[in-house]
């Protein structure tokens, strides 16, 4: 899902995709209490995508990688975010 950011399509289709990665990464299971680490981070592998998405796009496609990226790492939204106000 996050290999498909790196093509061009129409903003409300990857808008859709992050907000159902958002969903994945959010979720959990009642037979798998390891589900939902292991879907973070596999997220967390693609951060570097999630973050020249939200560099390179504005309003709620970029509002929508944001979430995703607090999720799946806390520790770098502030710089994240740091970015994007720099510019």
């Amino acid at each position: 899902m996050l290999a498909a950011l790196t093509e061009d399509q129409p903003s409300w289709r990857s808008g859709r995709m992050l907000d159902l990665l958002f969903f994945i990464v959010r979720g959990t299971s009642v037979t798998d209490s390891t589900l939902q680490s292991r879907c973070r981070d596999r997220a967390r592998e693609g951060l570097w995508l999630l973050a020249r998405w939200a560099l390179a796009h504005e309003g709620w496609a970029r509002d929508n990688a944001l979430e995703v990226i607090e999720v799946v790492a806390p520790d770098r939204i502030e710089l994240i975010r740091s970015a994007l106000a720099a510019r």
